[in-house]
């Protein structure tokens, strides 16, 4: 059986070609061509056997194998081999098959984190404050390539600031401040008086005490809209202390 693989997913393209071999062995053992055409998000998988079009319907995944990080590197999962005809309604799925298979996968190694310590991070919002550099800022942003325990149901991005100030609370806290405050003004009303940007009032405040860990990024060419001269991604811990719960990730890029 020859398979033609028009998928290049990458979460997909390790396991799609032998799991849709077994299912087509199964359900239609005399196929002499399989083109595998596309794969939705939920795993729902599009064929062409043989010149007629059919469709892989799988749910139940199950996680049976972990990899040394701990992360599912092998599912067993539930599957229907339909085959798609045309009815006066359009179409529908005649099922030919069903059964349970295991899928397999080797999972990307993570690069390792470049951790900064939070006086590395002030030494650095200093510096690019007093170099005239400004910043624009990502909250939780998609780009992050492990999201496990992070927020992913707000995103925000890009905001833009113009300085980056610190001062303390009440309770010794060191905060971060970042805002317009220096903004210029950009025209002036009829009796003279300056008219600012709107952006002149947003603010955004860090608590450097709820800093649970700081990254230096390495890659981040296509995080922003504009180009960044460095970028760091600021962890903060989850709500009540609760070490399973999601957490906010900030990441600052610094522009010149």
């Amino acid at each position: 059986m020859k398979i033609i693989n028009k998928t290049e997913d990458k979460n997909y393209i390790q396991w799609v070609e032998k799991f849709v071999r077994r299912a087509i062995e199964l359900g239609k053992p005399d196929t002499e061509q399989v083109i595998i055409e596309d794969i939705e998000p939920d795993k729902r998988i599009y064929l062409t056997v043989d010149g007629k079009e059919h469709t892989i319907r799988t749910w139940n995944f199950q996680p049976v194998e972990r990899d040394r990080d701990g992360k599912p590197c092998a599912e067993i999962i539930d599957y229907t081999l339909f085959k798609d005809v045309k009815d006066e309604t359009g179409g529908h799925g005649e099922e030919i098959d069903f059964g349970t298979l295991k899928i397999q996968w080797e999972n990307k190694e993570e690069k390792a984190m470049k951790l900064m310590e939070l006086s590395e991070l002030l030494q650095a919002l200093k510096e690019n404050s007093e170099g005239g550099g400004t910043y624009q800022i990502h909250l939780n942003t998609n780009n992050l390539e492990n999201k496990y325990g992070v927020n992913t149901g707000v995103e925000f991005g890009d905001i833009y600031f113009s300085e980056c100030r610190t001062f303390a609370t009440m309770n010794n806290a060191i905060m971060l401040c970042f805002a317009n405050m220096n903004r210029k003004p950009i025209g002036q009303k009829e009796d003279g008086t300056s008219l600012y940007p709107a952006e002149i009032n947003n603010n955004l405040f860090i608590d450097t005490a709820q800093i649970e860990m700081i990254q230096e990024l390495t890659e981040f060419e296509d995080w922003f809209s504009f180009p960044s001269s460095r970028a760091i991604n600021i962890y903060m811990f989850p709500e009540n202390n609760n070490m399973d719960g999601n957490r906010n990730v900030i990441t600052v890029g610094f522009m010149e």
